[in-house]
């Protein structure tokens, strides 16, 4: 897919503690595999679990949710999709629906977006670790 900057980029607008894995590539679960063959994913994740207790981090987030299953399970610490991260650290504009007769008083308006960043993280926002599937 190529995202992979981009969306490193994104979470670290979410938060001040992304972590990027080192020496970790696949996840191993390849596709629904890891159901019947955790070993595989075990293997994969080896060098994961010990940088995630060492940087203590206490949520991760990822792109593809079979790998989410096979992070958590090797992980110690529950993974989530990215979306996720997004969505808590913006907070809506205004109501994404209106009332018709809201709607007639906005004609005219200029569209502005339904979601906005917050001003600021929190200052203790918790460290994150980050395994996307690129």
């Amino acid at each position: 897919m190529g995202l992979s900057d981009e969306l490193i980029a994104l979470a670290r607008l979410c938060s001040d503690h992304a972590f990027l894995p080192e020496g970790v590539g696949c996840c191993g679960f390849a596709g629904d595999k890891g159901f019947t063959h955790p070993e595989m994913n075990r293997y994969a994740l080896r060098k994961l679990r010990p940088q995630i207790e060492a940087n203590c981090i206490e949520v991760g987030y990822s792109n593809s949710r079979t790998c989410e299953v096979g992070l958590q399970a090797n992980t110690g610490i529950p993974y989530m999709n990215i979306a996720y991260l997004v969505n808590e650290c913006t907070t809506a504009a205004r109501p994404l629906y209106a009332s018709s007769h809201r709607r007639e008083e906005e004609e005219g308006e200029e569209d502005t977006p339904r979601t906005a960043p917050h001003s600021a993280r929190p200052p203790s926002s918790p460290p994150l670790c980050l395994r996307l599937r690129v």
